[in-house]
């Protein structure tokens, strides 16, 4: 490395452009073992996610970092478990909490029946800045005790099942209101997946009043008599008194469903259930199909006059985001953004209109946008909203 071409600086920056959205573990020891003078950075980023799939993997990082304690300032990110394997990993250890001082994020892949309770204790004991989710929960109560468990917690993403969504619900209210928990959550991230109707989740208060962005998803395929009536998702939402920016993503079913979660009734009751004291100012819809879509379907389903009227009534909002993701035919496409943009000119809302679609031919995209801004304030003054 002495005689390299390139200047030190460069092979780092070299080195950390390795996405560590996604860690490319294979590359990182590659460069970990080309010269001495990579090895530091390599390191760095080895070790900055670490991914506890079985116990196994567990046995071999406290063997590794008990023999290179310098290595335990570098873990920033913890994963335990995966989406395709849930073993019981007892990462429940006490030199992970006294040496991992550095790690803020924590992603759980867990079936939680399987662990004792001092694992709740345990997690309290880390300085997480941010909580993933997934798995299975026994009960709404568990879940929370987790949750709350962490003080400084500011991000936090669920996707996971509740076996049993209704038990707790009084207690978990009351006791959340009474300490104010979860105060210093500000981004909050709920993903409900599956076939399993949504009726007690999520409570009122259970994840704080001091959520200012906020994401919402939906992969789902209701059945027709779905008794899902998100009515504590939507008491929820109330209580954020600092919402700023809401984020919405329905993948509308599969090829041989395809079901809208997000339709008029429910888009209005989620606009109108934002606090009028919410400085509420972004506003982002995403729709995916794996299908194609009909534009008469999407806009009598979807985009209606109430909804037309729950956006104005938003009085804060700057700015409205919407992006397609479908399987069209290029016309079928342009038919629908024509529709979409009758539908806007009509809205007549005062805020800046993005528009934008992506066209999914197989396995390619092909990409469509365009976007519009709608007249300012004054100028909607000077002309009458229709009706």
């Amino acid at each position: 490395m002495d005689n390299s071409l390139l200047p030190i600086q460069v092979c780092e920056t070299i080195i950390d452009s390795c996405d560590r959205s996604f860690v490319d573990y294979t590359t990182l020891r590659s460069c970990a073992l080309t010269c001495t003078a990579w090895l530091p950075r390599s390191q760095l980023n080895l070790y900055h996610s670490v991914k506890l799939i079985g116990p196994r993997k567990l046995e071999l990082l406290l063997q590794t970092l008990r023999a290179h304690r310098y290595l335990c300032g570098f873990v920033r990110e913890l994963e335990v478990g995966s989406f395709a394997e849930q073993p019981y990993v007892p990462f429940a250890q006490l030199f992970i909490v006294q040496n991992l001082r550095n790690l803020e994020r924590l992603t759980l892949w867990l079936d939680w029946d399987g662990y004792p309770p001092h694992f709740y204790k345990f997690v309290a004991q880390l300085r997480l800045r941010t909580l993933r989710l997934f798995g299975i929960f026994r009960t709404t109560r568990d879940l929370l005790q987790l949750v709350w468990a962490l003080k400084g917690l500011r991000s936090l993403v669920v996707d996971c099942t509740v076996r049993n969504d209704g038990r707790g619900a009084e207690w978990a209210i009351g006791r959340s209101r009474r300490l104010s928990l979860c105060s210093s959550l500000t981004d909050l991230s709920l993903r409900f997946s599956g076939s399993r109707p949504i009726v007690n989740f999520p409570l009122p208060g259970g994840f704080g009043h001091a959520v200012a962005h906020l994401q919402l998803h939906f992969d789902r395929a209701p059945s027709p008599g779905d008794p899902s009536d998100f009515a504590c998702l939507m008491s929820c939402i109330s209580e954020f008194t600092v919402l700023k920016t809401l984020e919405v993503t329905d993948v509308l079913g599969t090829q041989a469903h395809v079901g809208l979660t997000c339709k008029a009734e429910f888009l209005t009751r989620l606009l109108d259930s934002i606090s009028a004291d919410a400085p509420f100012r972004f506003f982002h819809l995403r729709l995916a199909s794996y299908g194609t879509l009909q534009p008469a379907v999407l806009c009598d389903e979807l985009f209606t006059d109430d909804v037309r009227f729950a956006l104005q009534r938003v009085s804060a909002l700057v700015r409205f985001d919407l992006t397609v993701e479908c399987a069209s035919a290029e016309q079928r496409v342009q038919d629908l953004s024509a529709a979409l943009q009758l539908w806007f000119s009509k809205a007549r809302l005062p805020v800046q209109i993005c528009h934008s679609m992506v066209v999914l031919y197989d396995h390619a995209e092909a990409h469509w946008s365009c976007s519009w801004t709608q007249p300012s304030p004054a100028a909607l003054a000077q002309h009458p909203q229709s009706s």
